[in-house]
């Protein structure tokens, strides 16, 4: 018995869906045939494509970095991005991304994937979110810092020789 396939029902799942929501199945798929089995098995190491140059630069350059260190450059250039990393779409590490103005910016480190191809790409990636967390985290510590300060400035200093309003009660008790 042969079965039949009714063709509306694709098109119910795609007016279901949205473009929206196409866009993200399309997505998943081309993620699902890129990535399957590059790097999951052990005979991958030996039919993995070689390492670009300029990624193992950049891995030996993320070893070395200090977050601390590239944040205080970065703050005294006036520099407040954030970093962030590719992944399915663009992502801040160490961030609630839902908490982000949209004055927040970011930079984003070069090379980075979901779907590294090879050892050096997913030592990068690895690196790179660890180094992105770590710097994120401390730039909205130093962030919300300077925020603090800046509204204590806005704020009038308390005059000393201004009398303090009496509270209506306190000023009928024996």
């Amino acid at each position: 018995m042969t079965e039949t396939k009714d063709p509306s029902a694709g098109m119910s799942l795609l007016r279901a869906l949205g473009i929206g929501g196409l866009a993200l199945v399309w997505c998943c798929m081309e993620l699902t045939v890129r990535c399957a089995g590059e790097t999951s098995t052990a005979d991958a190491a030996s039919t993995q494509p070689p390492a670009d140059p300029a990624i193992v630069v950049q891995v030996a350059q993320l070893r070395a970095a200090d977050a601390a260190t590239d944040l205080a450059a970065a703050w005294k250039a006036n520099d407040r991005r954030y970093i962030a990393v590719m992944g399915v779409g663009v992502y801040i590490p160490g961030i609630d991304q839902a908490t982000l103005g949209p004055d927040d910016g970011m930079r984003v480190i070069d090379h980075t994937s979901d779907c590294p191809r090879n050892d050096t790409e997913e030592a990068l990636d690895d690196l790179a979110k660890a180094y992105a967390t770590k710097y994120n985290t401390l730039l909205k510590q130093r962030l919300a810092m300077a925020r603090a300060a800046a509204q204590r400035a806005a704020d009038p200093p308390a005059d000393p020789h201004r009398p303090v309003p009496q509270d209506s009660m306190s000023s009928r008790m024996p």
